[in-house]
């Protein structure tokens, strides 16, 4: 949506309630004041749709109850963070960012990270990246992940014939997915054969629960 300047004259006392309540949504005085313009013509901008899916999306990944609570960074950005079970018990954080705009028929980003100092903790990571990403171009057929060292990127396309509603669950069940198959994978270190099968046995629920998977 395209945004131009324009000057408004107004009280000193509404800029005040509106910059107090725009550091408490974490929104910036310009971002707040276009979205209550937009509430009053009933216009919904691309703001206001990110952050009514990120609601959706934080209620569902919490009531799994595996993960920490969801935290909001800003406004196109949903984390949260599970700990494996290795050694330390490692936090591997998980990030939605959602494009206010498309771009290339990909409206958003997942991603997967984790940051540690052992090279052996990063070897399996990566090891476990790999596998992932050739699980979901056997399955799917093409390649939307992409990974070097503890981190990975899983892109979000635009897909057709689906809802908010339903691409909002599709989202919270990839990243509970990904979790629970990264931590089977871990429990079969030994014999990697069998944690790439027990990853690919969790990515095969995952497709037989879901409408349309990512």
């Amino acid at each position: 949506m395209k945004k131009n300047m324009y000057s408004l004259i107004l009280s000193e006392e509404i800029i005040r309630g509106i910059d107090s309540e725009a550091a408490r949504l974490g929104l910036s005085r310009s971002g707040l004041i276009n979205d209550i313009l937009a509430e009053y013509v009933k216009y919904r901008t691309p703001e206001m749709r990110v952050r009514d899916m990120f609601d959706k999306i934080q209620e569902i990944i919490e009531s799994f109850g595996v993960m920490a609570p969801v935290t909001r960074s800003s406004g196109s950005m949903l984390g949260t963070r599970s700990m494996l079970s290795y050694k330390y018990n490692p936090a591997v954080n998980y990030s939605v960012e959602l494009f206010r705009t498309g771009r290339e028929g990909v409206i958003g980003e997942i991603r997967v990270s984790l940051r540690t100092q052992s090279e052996e903790l990063r070897y399996y990571m990566e090891c476990f990246y790999a596998v992932w990403a050739a699980i979901e171009e056997k399955y799917l057929k093409r390649k939307d992940c992409s990974f070097s060292g503890t981190r990975m990127v899983k892109e979000i396309r635009n897909l057709e014939g689906i809802s908010e509603d339903d691409l909002c669950i599709e989202i919270s069940q990839y990243i509970n997915t990904i979790d629970k198959a990264l931590k089977y994978y871990f429990r079969s270190l030994n014999d990697r054969d069998t944690a790439a099968a027990n990853a690919e046995s969790v990515y095969r629920t995952y497709l037989e629960k879901c409408s349309i998977p990512l």
